[in-house]
């Protein structure tokens, strides 16, 4: 993984912006895109892409697609010790989350906090102390004496919160730790993607970039699809990667190469993509790897919208998904930026009649 890479998806994960408060990834996104597109788009809610035109006539348009918001919170309510009650953005184990510190994106500007509880370990009996808390027993604890003190601070219901964490490149090898995996990867790779092809004279009109709020609803790939109204859609997102079982045979492994989805719980990517993805791979040695997913992508929205859209899912195993400290491999970054750049060459007229005509 290249340098410049590494500086682009750490940039991206140590931005915050759970589901409709991406505003600052947008901005990052626009600026990225900006110097290797003909223009920069974006929906209404904010999903932002930026467009290749291509000269050759009839050329059908591909689209590919990140999202920008990342797992985070937000603040229900603030009690009268100035202690902050939360509610999930996006799907979180809570055995994940406490002594956590997190950022609380206060009016008054960002603060530092630490997830909690009000039970004193203590006074626990051995029973309780051995069950998993629910997020609703849990607080934020930002420093505040009172409610008063933190309404000065700025806090009241509605104020965002995201995971406070590192990116650290781990034992100075190939694995990276951070947050947000899920899903800046997949906005890196659509921006290196563009920079890949920038002096190509692309067969495709190439509308590469990043949704917004798809954790929890997918509710920013149609407007998105509906904007670009495309001809083959790419979704490339982060999966929970089973290497770490213990079962032998479980699919998503780091550092094997990028994931090929042929299931998931709510589309299913198009057979014939599947096949000429696979033979492309080999065809240049790009490593992949077969997945099965029990979650579901933009791809699931994007599929059905129009009068329908031929999908596929391409992505990287992810450990410890939709947490603090999260784990990649930057060869299976390596090996999805490939295959995408590889697949944008073939996409000429002729090859997506070929893929979208039954």
């Amino acid at each position: 993984m290249k340098s410049e890479s590494i500086a682009l998806l750490r940039d991206l994960c140590e931005l915050p912006g759970p589901p409709s408060c991406e505003d600052r990834v947008i901005d990052y996104m626009r600026s990225a895109l900006q110097p290797c597109a003909d223009e920069v788009i974006q929906d209404r809610l904010g999903g932002t892409f930026g467009v290749r035109r291509s000269s050759a006539p009839d050329a059908p348009k591909v689209m590919l697609a990140g999202h920008m918001d990342e797992v985070g919170f937000i603040v229900s309510r603030i009690d009268s010790d100035g202690l902050v009650g939360f509610k999930p953005l996006g799907g979180w184990w809570s055995q994940t989350l406490l002594s956590q510190r997190v950022t609380v994106h206060a009016d008054g500007g960002d603060l530092t906090g630490v997830i909690s509880t009000r039970a004193i370990r203590q006074d626990l009996s051995a029973d309780l102390k051995s069950r998993a808390l629910e997020i609703d027993d849990m607080i934020i604890d930002v420093g505040a004496q009172n409610a008063a003190h933190a309404a000065r601070l700025g806090l009241r219901p509605g104020v965002f919160v995201t995971p406070q964490s590192d990116f650290v490149r781990l034992g100075g090898g190939s694995r990276l730790l951070g947050k947000a995996f899920d899903n800046r990867y997949g906005c890196a790779t659509a921006i290196d993607a563009m920079r890949a092809l920038a002096s190509d004279d692309l067969p495709c009109h190439l509308y590469a970039g990043a949704t917004v709020q798809e954790e929890g609803g997918l509710r920013g790939a149609l407007p998105a699809a509906r904007l670009i109204q495309p001809d083959l859609f790419i979704a490339l997102d982060s999966s929970a990667a089973r290497d770490v079982s213990g079962k032998p045979g479980e699919l998503g492994r780091l550092g094997e190469g990028f994931l090929l989805r042929v299931f998931d719980s709510r589309m299913r990517p198009d057979r014939a993509l599947i096949d000429f993805t696979r033979k492309l791979a080999e065809e240049h040695g790009i490593r992949y790897q077969w997945f099965f997913s029990h979650g579901t992508t933009d791809a699931a929205a994007v599929q059905t919208s129009g009068i329908g859209v031929p999908t596929l899912v391409l992505g990287i195993a992810c450990r410890y998904n939709h947490s603090h400290t999260a784990i990649i491999d930057t060869a299976d970054y390596d090996a999805s930026l490939a295959i995408v750049v590889e697949l944008v060459r073939r996409f000429d007229a002729a090859t997506v009649r070929g893929l979208t005509c039954r």
